[in-house]
């Protein structure tokens, strides 16, 4: 649930906040393989590292063994015990563990339904959604994590990836196993539970084909918002982004009919380029690029109640767009 803090609260969050994690970021406390809720740092950035490493793989001719943990409601799970242990290894100060364990202890949660309330119930776990604190004292519990583990590690926040790289496929497969044993059992010592059903594995090689892949495998998974598949062709992304865009086309068209131009343009630029250029640095040189321009130039003239037929590059002047989908790219 999400916890309702008073404005004052949220203050006194901040100042705190201001004062912790630039001492994390300037002495190096937070592992680098961190890329959640921190400055500079975003999906994308976490998106790249894997691609990299994927590709360089390919390169070395070595297979890839990426693991995606599905972690069930981790912030949730935060036991407030060793997330103590943990601020004073990292050097917090008496004063600052009694405030944090003020902040984290004696907390309730109620339920409100038709204006009548339930009664209060109290919380031993997780740190406050919603808050300021909340992530970063997140950031701190998971931090050790990649310490223990014989693999590259991607974090954002709760969402973790595994990558085993070797020569040999079943050295590869000990390996990965290695990696999620150790990991099952960090998570368990931490007070996570690990979704083993819901915990997909991806074998990256150009040599091999998804019908030879044993079934604890699959060909294409999600991760932070883009399909990733086991030879990179992103062909899985162009299914989803096709399907996506062309629903966002279709609005489009209807609001053309009912509301101004201006108001047509916001919504292109918040339901169709947001969508499109998201990763499209990681992508765009894909096979099914072309698709993506199409069904901009289709968006295009759609704002513009344009024909089929009519050129779209004046448009982009006329309605002041920068640059289209593969200048963007480029």
């Amino acid at each position: 649930p999400i916890s309702v803090i008073p404005v004052l609260g949220k203050l006194i969050e901040l100042l705190v906040y201001e004062q912790i994690y630039p001492f994390l970021e300037n002495y190096n406390t937070l592992n680098q393989s961190q890329f959640g809720f921190r400055r500079g740092k975003s999906t994308f950035h976490a998106l790249d590292n894997l691609v990299r490493q994927v590709h360089s793989s390919f390169e070395d001719k070595t297979f890839a063994q990426a693991t995606f943990c599905d972690l069930s409601k981790a912030f949730d799970c935060v036991d407030s015990e060793i997330l103590l242990k943990k601020l004073t290894y990292y050097g917090f100060s008496d004063p600052s563990l009694k405030f944090f364990k003020s902040y984290l202890t004696n907390r309730t949660q109620v339920v409100n339904v038709n204006g009548k309330w339930s009664n209060e119930v109290k919380v031993e776990w997780g740190v406050p959604q919603g808050s300021v604190l909340g992530p970063l004292l997140f950031l701190i519990y998971i931090n050790d994590l990649p310490l223990y583990i014989n693999a590259k590690t991607i974090l954002y926040a709760d969402d973790t990836t595994f990558i085993n790289i070797n020569k040999d496929i079943n050295n590869l497969n000990i390996l990965a196993n290695e990696t999620l044993k150790t990991a099952s059992d960090w998570f368990h010592s931490n007070g996570f539970l690990l979704n083993a059903d819901k915990t997909k594995s991806i074998l990256f090689n150009l040599k091999l084909n998804s019908n030879s892949l044993p079934t604890k495998f699959v060909s294409s998974t999600k991760f932070l918002g883009v399909y990733i598949d086991d030879h990179l062709t992103w062909s899985s992304h162009m299914d989803y982004l096709c399907s996506r865009l062309s629903r966002v086309i279709y609005l489009l068209k209807r609001l053309q009919k009912v509301v101004p131009q201006n108001y047509i343009r916001t919504a292109y630029f918040s339901y169709f380029q947001s969508i499109f250029r998201y990763g499209l640095v990681l992508f765009g040189n894909c096979s099914r690029i072309q698709e993506l321009l199409l069904l901009q130039k289709k968006a295009i003239r759609n704002l513009s109640n344009s024909g089929t037929r009519d050129h779209c590059k004046p448009l982009f002047t006329i309605y002041r767009f920068k640059s289209s989908l593969i200048c963007i790219y480029l």
